[in-house]
């Protein structure tokens, strides 16, 4: 029996380091799974046959899991960024130097394409994609890119809080997703409504991304004395799952008014872990790893081209080919095949300007 509980301690302990090992080595690839799941979610065309309109609004929903990848490898990869830094002005300047300027250009051409084709005022254009109007109206135009960068400004504390105390870490993250889960039950204002089901339920995932940054920065996960570490792991994510399974009997119960969304996405960071898990396996064929490399590369870019280009091919080809479901896969490829186009030229122009050496 002792050899045997050893051997399962193991095993255990082989699979955490596995993931952990994966994620740092497989980063960007998985990047490009997230991006790729993530303009599924983009897709709010609706097409005449309703059997397959009703497969792929599943498919578009349930893709949302990729947010939550996107948050594990960003908490993830900030570890080590601040590793690389040494003030906290500097770690949060590579953030922003890196996602304001791509979404100026961006946002800035999509409100004059806007203007042009569809005769839309640029000043409320420019207001709908501002990343205030999520926080201020719960709009969801560029809430990704407004969220995230409240992440990064908060990942030092995060980070620090963790280095110091690991039990105040945990609970701080566990009490986050159970108040938003409890908030879910009382009718809100929408915005709030729409912040809490959008983001706060998903700021766990950017925590544990920030806990197994530092389980592979620190070499413990290598550690073969610290079983006591991975048990008390164990016992916190056997917490999380029990409340995700409260949470799922109190929405299939006789309370209509609880925010399902908000508990369906609750249940997307355990899902976005172990779709890591078995991806990291997909990632040993080589051709298909070039391609998810491709997309993970130019991740930002994607992100705010991809879902302006499918309206703009959507308004076109409909009109021409009608709402059936070649419409929609014709639609879904020449938006990719754009997007990625003017993602690839957009990189290549930003770190062109970066090379260029500042004359002081």
């Amino acid at each position: 029996m002792a050899v045997r509980g050893k051997t399962e301690s193991c095993d255990c302990r082989g699979i955490f380091n596995k993931l952990i090992e994966n994620l740092s080595r497989f980063r960007t690839e998985l990047m490009g799974v997230a991006i790729i799941m993530v303009m599924f979610c983009h897709n709010t065309i609706q097409i005449s046959d309703n059997r397959f309109n009703f497969i792929w609004k599943s498919i578009s929903s349930y893709s949302q899991v990729g947010v939550d990848i996107f948050l594990i490898l960003s908490g993830f990869g900030c570890v080590f960024s601040i590793q690389k830094t040494s003030t906290y002005r500097e770690f949060i300047w590579r953030r922003i130097s890196r996602i304001i300027p791509t979404y100026i250009i961006v946002d800035g051409a999509w409100c004059i394409m806007q203007k042009i084709i569809w005769n839309t005022s640029v000043i409320e254009t420019a207001k709908e994609y501002s990343l205030a109007s999520f926080f201020i109206h719960g709009v969801l135009s560029e809430w990704y890119i407004a969220a995230i960068l409240v992440l990064y400004v908060s990942c030092p504390f995060f980070y620090y809080l963790l280095k110091c105390d690991r039990k105040r870490y945990y609970l701080l993250f566990v009490t986050i997703f159970i108040v938003s889960i409890c908030a879910s039950f009382f009718d809100l204002p929408d915005t709030i409504y729409t912040i809490n089901e959008i983001f706060i339920v998903r700021i766990p995932a950017f925590g544990v991304g920030i806990l197994l940054g530092e389980y592979m920065i620190s070499g413990e996960f290598k550690n073969s004395e610290l079983k006591g570490i991975h048990n008390k792991n164990v016992c916190w994510i056997v917490f999380f799952l029990l409340c995700v399974t409260v949470s799922l009997l109190i929405v299939n119960s006789t309370y209509n008014n609880i925010n399902k969304w908000c508990v369906m996405r609750a249940l997307f960071l355990p899902l976005g872990l172990l779709l890591s898990v078995f991806l990291c396996r997909v990632m040993r064929y080589g051709n298909i790893r070039r391609i998810f490399r491709l997309f993970g590369g130019i991740t930002l870019e994607l992100y705010l081209l991809h879902g302006k280009i499918l309206n703009v091919v959507d308004s076109f080809v409909q009109n021409k080919m009608g709402n059936g479901m070649s419409t929609l896969i014709i639609i879904q490829i020449i938006s990719v095949l754009l997007a990625v186009g003017i993602a690839l030229i957009i990189q290549k122009g930003y770190r062109a300007i970066r090379s260029i050496p500042v004359i002081h």
